[in-house]
Parts: C-alpha cells; structure tokens; sequence
C-alpha cells in the first residue's frame, strides 16, 4: 500500500487516476478521487501517525510554490517534518517531490523550503527519493496549460522579457512513469529531471503552429513585471515565478536517465497528445 499526500494536487490526481498500486490518501478536506482516504490535519503528528502503518512507502507530493513566506514554509517544511516524524519505525521509504528550483542561485522561499524538508527527511534515518523536476506541464499546469489556453483564445500573445530564455518542461504522463518506478527503486538518491530545452518564444511558436493559431508576442520587460510583482497582484506572476521561469540552469540528469531508462516525450508530441484529448 502506497501512503499519498496532495492526492488533490495537479500531480497528485494524475498519478492517483493513472496508477495500478492500491494507495491510501491523507488529504485535507475529502475528494472525489477513485482510492481510499483520510481527512487528516497535517499538523498533528498523532493524527497523521495512525495511518502511516497502512503502507510501507510514502510518496509526499503535497506543497505549495507560491503565497505568503510563512505559509510556505509552514506547508512544504512543516508539514514534511510532521509526516517524517509520525513515520518513523512504521514506513520504509519516502519519496518526496521536491523542485529543479534547489539547483538555482536565487531558491527564494519555495526553493530554500523544499531543502530544509529534505534535509529533515536525511536526518531522520529513514530511506529516501528525492525527485526534482523541471516546469510539469498537462492540462491542469498553471504555466503551459494556461500559455495553451491563451494562444487558443487571443492574437495577442505577452512574453515575460525577451522571451530567449530556455525551459526544459516534464510532460505529466513521464511524471506518473517516473513515480511509479520510484517506488520499486533503490534510495539515497536524488534526481534531476529534465526535459528538452526550449526558448519561450519556440514554445509559443510551436504551439501556435500545432493549433493553427496566427500570433502576435508582445514582450513585457522583465524589470517592469519584477516591479508589478512587488504589489501582488493576483494577475501577474510573482518575484519568485519570474525566476523560475527565466532563469533555467543545467541539470546532471545522468542519474536519472541511468537509474529510471525512461525516454521522456518531447514538447512537440506532449502538446499534440494535449490537442488529442480535446486540450
């Protein structure tokens, strides 16, 4: 039995709706997902400690990226340290989605919170898989699920800079394998997942050509939306997601690709299988 947090997140129902294992998910408020669950509150070490003998791995995917620094730390540290602590002598392994983010210069709250988690996770004693991939794209991914959106519906197309910058997205379909092959894998590693390199202005060009769409970039400088950022406006993406975006480092992926043997969809195939399912 396979112990799932953030069965309600983006990552969290595909691997839910894909999977064959029989999982038991702590959630926090209940949801229509096809296995068994728990409302738990996750900041009660007891609460979350009767459930955790109902399965030999944890897969932890439950976190958030953005919001208030206290929040942020308070669900992706916090949380982490309380479901370590409750699974001491009962699990056998977790697995633990962290970021790609932990790799770059400037972490900000979301990066620096997912390393203090996996550090917990490293003193505690307990075995351990750390996945870090790069942007997760589907059709409920908030970055190029909403770049679709847009592309389908407006001519007019804003780019964040110049718009040069490369990204390296994980279709979610590669996600569900990788997991599932995590489970049944050897610990003490952590794992750099990338995929293939694409400026943003090819990915805008490449999606537009895939639904027959005409466009116009219209560039936003980066400086003036750090600065919009600054008022938090729910519209605009915040400091952090511009870093995200923009500033993509190189990835040792050897691991990965030595360990998993996966051969992970490239962005043409992911966005026209996206377009198949009616996307």
């Amino acid at each position: 039995m396979i112990i799932v947090t953030g069965a309600d997140s983006f990552v969290g129902k595909n691997f839910i709706n894909a999977t064959d294992h029989k999982c038991f998910c702590l959630v926090r408020k209940k949801e229509n997902i096809k296995q068994k669950q728990a409302v738990v509150n996750f900041f009660d070490k007891k609460d979350i400690s009767q459930y955790i003998k109902k399965g030999d791995v944890i897969l932890h995917i439950l976190g958030i990226t953005a919001g208030d620094k206290k929040e942020i730390y308070r669900v992706n540290y916090l949380i982490t340290k309380n479901l370590v602590d409750a699974s001491k002598n009962k699990a056998k392994k977790i697995i633990f989605i962290s970021s790609a983010i932990t790799k770059l210069k400037e972490k900000g709250n979301y990066g620096k919170s997912k390393i203090l988690a996996e550090n917990y996770i490293k003193d505690s004693g307990i075995d351990y898989i750390f996945l870090k991939p790069s942007i997760i794209y589907g059709k409920e991914n908030k970055m190029i699920g909403k770049l679709i959106k847009l592309i389908k519906k407006n001519k007019f197309i804003p780019v964040i800079g110049s718009g040069n910058y490369k990204i390296a997205p994980v279709y979610i379909k590669d996600i569900n394998k990788i997991l599932e092959k995590s489970i049944n894998l050897d610990c003490g590693k952590e794992y750099f997942i990338s995929g293939e390199e694409i400026s943003m202005n090819n990915l805008i060009k490449k999606i537009a050509k895939i639904y027959s769409k005409k466009i116009i970039k219209i560039p936003i400088p980066l400086f003036l939306l750090k600065f919009i950022s600054l008022f938090k406006i729910k519209i605009f993406p915040k400091f952090e997601q511009l870093n995200r975006i923009t500033k993509h480092p190189k990835y040792d992926t050897r691991d990965f690709k030595k360990d998993f043997e996966i051969k992970l969809i490239g962005i043409d195939e992911g966005i026209k299988d996206l377009k198949k399912q009616g996307f």
